[in-house]
């Protein structure tokens, strides 16, 4: 997730957070 969310992060987040560079939401 970008810096500034307020949304505490949830596991897929992290996973996600963690495979993708800028941590942004990737799915392409």
């Amino acid at each position: 997730t970008p810096p500034g969310t307020i949304v505490p992060p949830c596991p897929n987040e992290i996973i996600i957070e963690a495979q993708t560079p800028r941590g942004n939401f990737n799915f392409e």
